[in-house]
């Protein structure tokens, strides 16, 4: 097992990148966070955010899964949403008990985060292979 995963880290990297992405994003104090006008036109702007950053994680976990294990994948989709849903809330408790982030706590934010890990779940489910076979060739 330690010999195929040495081999077969880098079908993780990308798994492993957007979750230290989605940590540094959500978790930077919140005067470094840039003000846009255009932005704060879109309604719910921030919950979209919230659902992408975690429907890509889901799709990117699976992929790398399958990448590696094959079709073990569909199997143990479930696992990364759950996973998903629990860094989404955890990230919102940590947003709230760190007193020098300045970020509030929204269960908003958790619900986006949890419908965006559902949704990377379905389209995993459903469109994995042909996104990876478009890559491949």
């Amino acid at each position: 097992m330690a010999f195929a995963l040495k081999n077969n880290w880098k079908y993780y990297l990308p798994a492993w990148a957007w979750t230290c992405i989605i940590l540094v994003l959500t978790l930077m104090p919140a005067k470094i966070l840039p003000e846009s006008e255009v932005l704060n036109h879109i309604p719910q702007f921030d919950k979209l955010v919230h659902a992408f950053f975690f429907l890509l994680f889901v799709i990117l976990w699976s992929a790398a899964l399958y990448l590696h294990r094959g079709q073990m994948y569909h199997k143990r989709v479930v696992y990364f949403i759950i996973a998903g849903i629990l860094l989404g809330i955890a990230i919102e408790f940590l947003q709230k008990d760190i007193p020098f982030i300045h970020r509030d706590f929204e269960v908003g934010d958790m619900v986006a985060d949890a419908i965006g890990a559902l949704i990377g779940g379905y389209l995993s489910q459903h469109y994995l292979l042909d996104w990876i076979n478009i890559f491949r060739h």
